[in-house]
Order: C-alpha cells, then sequence, then structure tokens
C-alpha cells in the first residue's frame, strides 16, 4: 500500500492528480483533488500499477503554487 500526503504550503489552492502506469510512459489519472491554502489532503491510489506519480498545477494563472509531498508504503509480509 503506499499513500502520499499533500500540503498546500502556499497562498492559491493546487489541483494535485495522482497517476498510475504499467511502464513509465503511459500515465492514466487515478484521482485528481483540490487542495485548499495552507491544507492537507491525503491521496490513495485505488488500482494498483508498477509506477505512481503526482503531479500538481496552481488554480490561479497568476500565483506560484508551493507544496510538500510526503509518501508512505507498507508491505504486507508472506509467510
Amino acid at each position: 500500500m503506499i499513500s502520499y500526503a499533500v500540503m498546500n504550503q502556499g497562498d492559491h489552492p493546487v489541483s494535485v492528480r495522482l497517476e498510475i502506469s504499467p511502464n513509465s510512459l503511459d500515465s492514466f489519472i487515478d484521482s485528481e483533488e483540490i487542495v485548499a491554502a495552507k491544507e492537507m489532503k491525503v491521496l490513495v491510489p485505488s488500482r494498483f500499477l508498477k509506477w505512481t506519480r503526482i503531479s500538481a498545477s496552481t488554480q490561479q494563472s497568476t500565483g506560484l503554487g508551493k507544496i510538500d509531498v510526503y509518501v508512505q508504503a507498507q508491505s504486507i509480509g508472506m509467510n
């Protein structure tokens, strides 16, 4: 399992996409969230493929965005 905590450090909303891919070239948008200024959202893939990535863009054409992304991963051991 993997999760991404996205903290918006900026003063404008940010659109954040969680994308998945089988080959690191062709990607699929798994989920998309709007993260308000000074807020945090957690994104967790709802489907499994080998690669995941985060993309982000500001909601305001004149504003710069600043986000912190924290990645947490956990594997399930098998006996």
